[in-house]
């Protein structure tokens, strides 16, 4: 049975108790990295997603991977997020997800940031043994935005992350507090995108 990373903010965190090892063992909105996307919506509400954007989702430099993103009330029927956001392989006729984002809309700094300790303590809890580092007040590398707080937790096959995100105004996206599990393909993609 995999365990749950359902990040939930005052009791967003639902995980089975014993230690875990491994990153497709955690769910956001119970998805998990490496599942295909069309075993929770259908290709066609896949394309028609990707094609609603200008960049058709293409939000990097390299065409690789590329994002697409659902509201509550859209898709899925979010039960502890505002939105949840996907990376796909370009050409992935499969559709696996590369990394699945769940972002609840927090506006004030202070609270996002109450609720991120407390979530963190639980993980701490949960991860023991797991390398974390946590890095506060920087810039977004997008330069529209800024991070008051991210802690990473590294696997081997992946990392599970979490923030509190602030963007500018012109940019239409919330502030939030968001929750990532990234797979290691992932990662170094983004390691070559910016």
């Amino acid at each position: 049975m995999k365990k749950f990373l359902a990040l939930l903010i005052l009791n967003l965190l639902l995980i089975n108790t014993s230690q875990a090892d491994d990153i497709r063992e955690f769910q956001i909105e119970g998805i998990s990295i490496y599942d295909p996307l069309t075993k929770f919506i259908s290709k066609n509400q896949i394309i028609k997603k990707k094609n609603s954007y200008k960049d058709k989702g293409y939000m990097y430099k390299s065409r690789d991977f590329y994002s697409i993103t659902f509201f509550k009330g859209e898709a899925f029927d979010l039960a502890k997020f505002d939105e949840i956001q996907f990376h796909l392989k370009d050409n992935d006729n499969l559709y696996i997800i590369h990394a699945v984002t769940g972002a609840k809309h927090i506006s004030d700094k202070n609270k996002c940031l109450k609720e991120m300790k407390k979530t963190e303590r639980e993980l701490d809890n949960l991860f023991k043994g797991i390398q974390k580092r946590s890095k506060k007040n920087y810039e977004h590398a997008s330069k529209l935005g800024s991070i008051y707080k991210r802690t990473v937790y590294y696997f081997s096959d992946g990392n599970v992350a979490m923030r509190c995100d602030t963007w500018n105004r012109s940019t239409g996206i919330k502030d939030s507090l968001v929750f990532d599990i990234y797979s290691k393909q992932m990662l170094e993609f983004l390691k070559r995108a910016y």
